[in-house]
């Protein structure tokens, strides 16, 4: 494999997951294949992936514990862009997801709050 070839893999695989474009399972094994850190970022993690996390949970797809592996696996990338110093509410919100144990519990009412912000709804 051209390191090209493995680079434009790893961010398929990382948009997998941030996109949730496949089973969550299945999108975190893809990414065992790849190192968590990186000299560079690769995707960026947008409100409107937080959005649409939010609603697969609020649907059923996702599991609490479903949406907090998705967000503690992104939090610790460095080939993610979390936006960090741009949009601090994307920031915020991967933190909140990934830490319901420190922060709040991933329940129906605390996601819809958060779903609410994260459009400008709140």
């Amino acid at each position: 494999m051209q390191p090209g070839d493995h680079e434009a893999a790893r961010r398929e695989a990382l948009l997998d997951l941030v996109k949730l474009r496949r089973p969550l399972p299945e999108a975190i094994a893809r990414l065992g294949g790849f190192p968590w850190d990186s000299d560079r970022e690769l995707v960026t993690l947008t409100r409107a992936d937080l959005v649409a996390a939010a609603e697969a949970y609020l649907a059923g797809g996702l599991t609490s514990k479903d949406l907090e592996s998705w967000a503690e696996h992104l939090e610790v990338r460095e080939d993610v862009d979390l936006q960090r110093d741009r949009d601090a509410l994307v920031g915020e919100a991967i933190f909140l997801l990934a830490n319901p144990v420190i922060n709040y519990d991933l329940t129906p009412e605390f996601v819809r709050g958060l779903r609410a912000r994260l459009s400008g709804r709140a």
